[in-house]
């Protein structure tokens, strides 16, 4: 990217999506900062809606990206799909890789920040085992997205170490210092994203600069036709 443009940055999901949002426009912390402390200028957009699954969003939500057009989007997605037992993991896995590249190839983002399918204290009655299902598609995410240069799997550990400490009553969503963390995480994924775009854009620049340009008296010269001699007999 040159230096100065102006990103776009989306954070698009379910209800921890909007709860993240409240708790950074309420927050009187001076860490808490609204744009992330990323580099003007640079927009932030929150689109989170409760209950949202995969099918859902690109259902419903996929306007926003079209409208807002980042290009930069952390994609909070996966928790709410878990819950349906019948739902084979694997298939999840290839349907979030689906729309990273709709992301990508049909709306122009440069590159999608997938958050971690994050465990749960109380799981789901209908789904006990939500926690290994959650583990299991984080492992698939990764090996499939290593091949995938404009996205990126990004891990909680904060989160996940004190995740006791970290969740509401409901011991589905994050408490207050829970999402004080949450926020830190992923200011701490759109600071590295910003690092590899710049480190790319860099490296674009060498290599388009050690191309030599090509001579003009060095170009081949139009074929003439050829010419034959006339002969009289």
């Amino acid at each position: 990217m040159p230096e100065g443009f102006a990103h776009r940055v989306l954070v698009l999901g379910h209800s921890f999506v909007w709860r993240l949002e409240n708790f950074i426009r309420r927050s009187t912390r001076p860490c808490v900062e609204p744009d992330f402390a990323l580099p003007q200028p640079t927009s932030i957009h929150f689109h989170g809606i409760g209950g949202h699954t995969v099918h859902f969003l690109q259902r419903y939500d996929l306007a926003v990206v079209r409208t807002f057009q980042p290009t930069i989007l952390i994609l909070e997605i996966g928790s709410n799909d878990l819950c349906n037992p019948n739902l084979l993991v694997n298939d999840l896995a290839f349907d979030l890789l689906r729309l990273i590249y709709t992301f990508h190839f049909q709306y122009g983002v440069v590159h999608t920040i997938v958050g971690q399918i994050l465990p749960q204290m109380q799981t789901p009655r209908r789904c006990p085992d939500f926690n290994s299902r959650a583990q299991n598609l984080n492992r698939i995410l990764l090996r499939l997205l290593k091949s995938v240069p404009f996205a990126t799997l990004w891990f909680h550990p904060k989160v996940t170490d004190h995740s006791i400490l970290l969740f509401a009553n409901d011991r589905v969503h994050f408490n207050m210092m829970g999402n004080h963390l949450f926020h830190h995480s992923y200011r701490n994924a759109l600071h590295n994203c910003l690092r590899r775009l710049a480190r790319l854009a860099t490296n674009r620049r060498r290599l388009l600069s050690r191309r030599a340009p090509w001579p003009s008296h060095h170009r081949r010269a139009p074929r003439s036709k050829p010419h034959y001699s006339c002969f009289s007999y």
